[in-house]
């Protein structure tokens, strides 16, 4: 993958927007990695990577959406070797990033009901 294209003002209006109605149902919008990333519970499941938002999405359960144009598996250092089930889509198909997104979110509370993990104890450090 190549290095990210400077986000454009109308990226970052509808980057807003997403953003905007995820705040309602708890995604917390944090940096990671240099990007703004949405993170529910935790675990993060999408970001804006310059003018595309990048979700963490099965690519077998999301055909269609792989077939559209410039979409892709986000492989950060383009090294041939894709994050497993992370795509990126392009902001010509940001009229999609909503559902997309909807379908990310899903997808992540299955996976958090499927794993059932209990919460990270930290142990006390001594003085």
């Amino acid at each position: 993958m190549k290095k990210a294209d400077p986000t454009t003002p109308a990226t970052l209006q509808r980057w807003a927007t997403l953003t905007k109605s995820l705040l309602r149902v708890g995604v917390e919008v944090l940096p990671m990695a240099g990007l703004p990333t949405l993170k529910l519970g935790g675990q993060a499941f999408g970001s804006l990577y310059g003018n595309s938002l990048v979700l963490k999405l099965d690519p077998a359960s999301h055909p269609s959406t792989l077939a559209l144009e410039g979409v892709e598996l986000f492989d950060t250092g383009g090294t041939t070797h894709p994050m497993k089930g992370w795509m990126v889509i392009p902001f010509e198909h940001s009229k999609e990033w909503g559902s997309l997104t909807a379908s990310a979110l899903t997808a992540l509370a299955t996976t958090a009901k499927a794993r059932k993990r209990p919460p990270k104890v930290y142990p006390r450090r001594k003085h």
